[in-house]
């Protein structure tokens, strides 16, 4: 079976502080579009690998890529308190 999965995606935000060409590297993905919750109970956190997301941000700092770590779907969120 699979071992390690590492997905790329692109993403929108409405957040005016995240910029053109930002790699989002993502701690913990907020699970409020309906499907994970036909694979992974309710209270299941959907955050990455330490190791790999430690990994990942030591290339993209290595490449001088400008990123965010920031949870994944918080970018479509406008609120004060989130």
């Amino acid at each position: 079976g699979i071992k390690q999965l590492l997905i790329f995606g692109e993403a929108g935000s409405i957040n005016p502080e995240i910029t053109i060409g930002e790699v989002h590297v993502p701690t913990f993905a907020i699970r409020e579009e309906e499907v994970s919750y036909h694979y992974m109970p309710p209270n299941f956190k959907a955050k990455p690998s330490g190791n790999l997301l430690r990994k990942i941000e030591a290339l993209l700092n290595e490449k001088a890529y400008h990123t965010r770590k920031e949870v994944s779907g918080q970018q479509m969120r406008h609120s004060e308190k989130q």
